[in-house]
């Protein structure tokens, strides 16, 4: 969903997350966001990204 909603590659948003950090946020938290749709996550990734200067 996040490569779709910015029009980017699978790949280029792996590597993205890999680099940022968002992989390890959304394992560590894994069971508190797998209950959560894309309308939570999508704003959660984007902002996590936003505070670290990623976006």
């Amino acid at each position: 969903m996040y490569a779709k909603e910015f029009q980017l590659s699978g790949a280029t948003v792996i590597q993205e997350f890999e680099h940022s950090g968002v992989l390890d946020y959304l394992f560590k938290n894994y069971e508190a966001l797998h209950t959560q749709g894309w309308g939570y996550i999508l704003p959660l990734i984007t902002g996590y990204l936003e505070d670290r200067g990623n976006l």
